[in-house]
């Protein structure tokens, strides 16, 4: 009773004080049941509930294809499986405003995903985020031309002259863009880029090149 009396003489000054003493009497354990069976009975004993919410839980889930069953986990999903679907990553097109629209359809109030980004805010800025992907997108499949063209011609395809420069100012884009050849080799990435004898780094200066430059003069000045 006296602190019922305090928290009601100090919800002015301190009414977080008195929110929190009155919400401890809000929470109440309410039991479950009784409880109804398909047949019509009610039922009340504790132990003939909790067999009724068993029964109810598995209720909702089917049976599976005895064919389809998977019977040793590890071999299943360490084991490359084969699809009647020849569909590949290769065969899906993507634009910009299929990415636009699938944001789009987001719900504001939604809960974010692992990232921690609020759904509004990814609303907000949709056409900012669209353009990097189909920037990779774009340059994926420049990957795959080149990769075919040489592949047709009787050529080799040596990945490992091949670098990708990631540049711009989202670390959480640069971080997880990755190019991968026809034949699942993975495009390493480099802080500098070689192009027509000029290095380009991911900063988007030429100060490695600079760096590269004096020091071949100094070598060649002795």
């Amino acid at each position: 009773m006296r602190e019922e009396n305090n928290a009601i003489a100090n919800i002015k000054q301190n009414p977080s004080y008195f929110f929190n003493y009155a919400k401890r009497f809000l929470k109440k354990c309410s039991p479950i049941g009784p409880l109804v069976t398909p047949e019509g009975e009610m039922k009340e004993d504790p132990e003939e509930i909790c067999k009724l919410l068993a029964e109810q839980y598995q209720s909702v889930f089917s049976e599976p294809e005895e064919t389809k069953k998977i019977i040793d986990p590890g071999t299943f999903f360490n084991s490359p499986q084969i699809s009647e679907d020849p569909t590949t990553l290769k065969n899906i097109e993507f634009s910009e405003q299929d990415i636009i629209a699938a944001i789009e359809e987001l719900k504001p109030n939604s809960a974010p995903g692992p990232d921690g980004i609020p759904t509004n805010v990814i609303i907000k800025c949709k056409d900012a985020l669209a353009r990097p992907f189909e920037d990779v997108k774009l340059l994926q499949e420049d990957l795959g031309r080149v990769y075919d063209w040489a592949k047709e011609n009787n050529m080799t395809f040596n990945g490992d002259k091949f670098q990708l420069l990631r540049s711009g100012t989202n670390h959480e884009i640069l971080n997880n863009t990755y190019l991968v050849t026809s034949d699942n080799q993975t495009i390493d990435t480099s802080p500098h880029a070689k192009c027509l004898g000029v290095y380009l780094s991911d900063d988007g200066t030429f100060k490695h090149h600079i760096e590269q430059t004096i020091k071949k003069a100094r070598r060649i000045a002795g």
